[in-house]
């Protein structure tokens, strides 16, 4: 519109778990705001300094619209410490909520020296090219780089290192050979080359 110097209007999108409150309190801008003030990176920044968000992409509209378009990050886990606790594929951890959700469980021997990042990391790469054991684990028992994870379909304990996602390449092949003989064992060891 000819002569309008504020913004008309912000849109965000992509918002499930985060409110527009949330998000209107970082960026520093509102319909008062002048259209020559708005800078797209500082508020790009700015909400990405919200842990509940994985990316951002702010752009400016016609009609003098900001908008902001936030991609929230998965989540990829629960963690018990003194109640639940959400782990995000951002490797972010919420314990506000007390909601169970149908993904693993993780349980860490040592909770203060956990890389949360890392193993979001593990667990979203897991999902993405290993969806079927991904979807099958009900736990993963962290102890520094040594994983023991249990399943959902059968009882066998399975031990590796948490590094290579690619260990479960192994795994699914060992499955699907060897099913019968594999339901026998109580527990399957992938952290060493060749077992």
């Amino acid at each position: 519109i000819e002569g309008v110097r504020q913004i008309q209007d912000i849109r965000v999108t992509g918002l499930s778990q985060l409110k527009l409150a949330d998000i209107k309190e970082v960026i520093k801008v509102d319909l008062q705001t002048s259209w020559e003030n708005i800078n797209v990176e500082a508020i790009e920044v700015a909400v990405m300094g919200i842990d509940l968000v994985e990316s951002v992409q702010v752009s400016l509209g016609v009609d003098q619209v900001l908008i902001i378009a936030i991609i929230e990050p998965e989540i990829i886990a629960l963690n018990y410490d003194k109640g639940w606790c959400r782990l995000y594929s951002n490797g972010h951890r919420d314990c506000q909520s007390h909601e169970l959700i149908n993904v693993p469980i993780v349980e860490v021997e040592f909770q203060q020296n956990t890389n949360w990042r890392t193993l979001a990391n593990y667990l979203v790469e897991l999902k993405k090219e290993h969806r079927k054991v991904y979807n099958d684990l009900s736990m993963l028992v962290v102890d520094s780089d040594q994983v023991n994870a249990h399943f959902i379909s059968h009882r066998v304990k399975v031990r590796l290192l948490l590094r290579e996602v690619q260990t479960w390449k192994k795994y699914n092949y060992l499955l699907t050979h060897f099913a019968e003989s594999l339901m026998k064992k109580k527990e399957l060891d992938l952290r060493f080359e060749g077992y």
